[in-house]
């Protein structure tokens, strides 16, 4: 269910009029709401990502009527009803780079796990039309990736999977596992050989992203949360990333 007023909705149906609903797909904290309600903070954020890579992705913004562009934030655009949209160009070469280096600013965007958003999108009605939602699993990759690269300024992220998994299982869709001493499956992933059993402990692969870059990732995320024990001290036995998926169907 998507859960945006009146002005957000417009904007939304303006981008995707323009560049076409099958290229969009919505992340970040709006997608979240869209799967739950986030009872733990509030946000007016419209976060999407296009299929396009950057030469196009310039042409697309020069073909959005009354928009205007940040002139600081290459990333932001504000919409004709005063909403902003952050949008990053994840075309097939910028995914395949894993990021995306804006020309200006030669600020970089890691586009870890952007193929997911694509691949596991769910479609939500919107307005007039349709706009594809990144899968909540999705939305907890995403979040792990962008803690990783910038853990100072996004303990949001960190945050938000924490609530994700101990609202999952609180709904019952999905089982604890591990002992509280022993750090739960966090814990049993932080312990594992190697990428392929840090994978297995969760279930990654049952999600269809074996991209050994990922799990090594995967692995790190959850050796930090470990080390620093923030996520262990809210749930204290939290779901696999791979059973998050099940909360999707529990609404």
């Amino acid at each position: 269910m998507i859960r945006f007023n009146d002005a957000q909705v417009r904007s939304l149906e303006s981008l995707l009029n323009a560049w076409g609903q099958e290229r969009v797909v919505l992340v970040g904290a709006g997608a979240v709401q869209c799967h739950m309600e986030m009872t733990w903070r509030v946000t007016a954020d419209v976060d999407i990502v296009v299929g396009v890579d950057l030469a196009e992705f310039h042409d697309l913004l020069e073909g959005i009527s009354g928009w205007q562009l940040n002139p600081r934030l290459e990333h932001r655009i504000v919409s004709p009803w005063n909403i902003k949209v952050d949008v990053v160009p994840a075309g097939p070469s910028l995914r395949a780079a894993g990021k995306v280096v804006w020309p200006r600013s030669q600020h970089e965007m890691q586009l870890v796990g952007m193929d997911l958003a694509f691949k596991h999108a769910v479609n939500e009605p919107l307005g007039n039309t349709s706009l594809q939602v990144a899968s909540l699993p999705t939305i907890v990759i995403l979040k792990m990736n962008s803690w990783l690269d910038n853990s100072t300024e996004r303990e949001r992220d960190l945050a938000d999977i924490s609530h994700i998994l101990e609202e999952a299982v609180r709904r019952g869709c999905v089982e604890g596992d591990g002992d509280e001493d022993d750090g739960g499956i966090l814990g049993a992933v932080g312990k594992a050989e190697n990428p392929v059993a840090a994978g297995r402990v969760i279930g990654i692969e049952r999600y269809g992203h074996g991209v050994p870059f990922s799990w090594r990732r995967m692995r790190r995320f959850v050796q930090r949360c470990v080390h620093t024990q923030f996520i262990m001290d809210r749930p204290r036995n939290p779901a696999s990333f791979w059973n998050v998926h099940t909360a999707c169907g529990c609404e």
